[in-house]
């Protein structure tokens, strides 16, 4: 069981990570077109799985060098004794497979399970982690100012969480990059507007309302930008937030 001075990270070579979404051996996420991993580690690109001229043994050995990749790039930024939020999805593959892989990751992982983590595996693997919660909420302390941090695999509705009216923050996984929340409405109901006539008085009273910002939500998939395939610092997660557009405001 981790201390309290541990997690709030009052240990100076101590650090805090969070990351999700490893899908270690899952070898579909280099395959589909849309997950940003297809273009550093699939070696056929241009071929179709399923077609002839596709290689399943090219596959398995792109796969592979996934796995090495992101085992080698965790290592990298994580010590021996760091923590590790991972919210779901690490792995997709047997349980045997699933230890090998995690007995070489360093520092103590917190696993908030995703979809993919199935409890009759994880029952047999508590050993291999500090904690296993469905949900986790955290007060982190930084630069003097505590941050409290809910943590979740799939995206929380946005502003829905808790104390997100208090600058809480959201960290989830699950959308690879592709949650966009309210955001991927704003245009629709933008040209809405315009083919009302109203003026930008009415359109600001009417967004005003409607409350269409996202908040402090934040998708630390291990295939995000904002990761680029390494888990991401507690802190650097705290100072992406202070430079979110989460305001009202929508460009008139």
């Amino acid at each position: 069981m981790l201390s309290l001075q541990y997690i709030n990270n009052k240990t100076p070579k101590m650090k805090t990570f969070v990351t999700s979404d490893h899908h270690f051996y899952h070898s579909n996420m280099i395959t589909w077109k849309n997950m940003q991993r297809r273009y550093p580690f699939n070696s056929q690109p241009g071929i179709e799985k399923g077609t002839p001229e596709f290689s399943r043994e090219i596959l398995m050995a792109d796969t592979l060098r996934m796995n090495e990749t992101l085992i080698n790039n965790w290592n990298s930024v994580v010590g021996k004794n760091d923590l590790v939020y991972h919210l779901g999805d690490l792995a997709f593959a047997s349980a045997n497979k699933i230890r090998e892989i995690v007995e070489r990751l360093n520092g103590n992982i917190h696993l908030i399970p995703g979809n993919h983590e199935k409890w009759k595996v994880l029952k047999n693997m508590k050993d291999l982690f500090v904690g296993i919660d469905n949900y986790k909420e955290i007060n982190y302390q930084y630069n003097g100012e505590t941050y409290h941090i809910c943590m979740f695999h799939h995206p929380i509705s946005p502003n829905c969480w808790n104390r997100s009216h208090y600058d809480s923050i959201h960290a989830h996984g699950h959308s690879h990059g592709a949650f966009k929340g309210f955001k991927c409405v704003e245009k629709e109901i933008m040209e809405i507007f315009t083919e009302l006539n109203l003026t930008n008085q009415q359109k600001v009273a009417y967004l005003s309302r409607l409350n269409l910002n996202n908040g402090k939500m934040v998708d630390v998939g291990v295939d995000t930008d904002l990761a680029n395939f390494y888990p991401i610092l507690m802190e650097d997660l705290i100072d992406y937030t202070k430079v979110l557009n989460y305001t009202k405001n929508v460009d008139l």
